[in-house]
């Protein structure tokens, strides 16, 4: 592909006391950070970019990882339908 991939995966503890007394997500189990970064052979250009997900799973970050590039996995086979 000519660049290189790397990401990281952090699962968050949940910790209900600090979501405040108007928590609204009763069945929030996993708050997942993933840090991917990006390195074009070519030219040398760096990106990284950070993004964010909830569950009700309660999720391992090799796990959340898995089921975050499985689902991405599966769009990209349908984006033809989508354009």
């Amino acid at each position: 592909h000519g660049r290189i991939e790397t990401r990281h995966c952090e699962q968050l503890i949940i910790d209900k006391n600090w979501l405040g007394k108007d928590y609204r997500w009763d069945g929030l189990q996993s708050v997942i950070k993933v840090t991917a970064k990006v390195e074009e052979k070519l030219s040398g250009k760096k990106s990284e970019e950070t993004r964010w997900y909830i569950s009700s799973l309660a999720l391992t970050a090799q796990q959340a990882l898995d089921a975050i590039r499985s689902h991405w996995q599966v769009e990209s086979m349908h984006w033809m339908l989508d354009v």
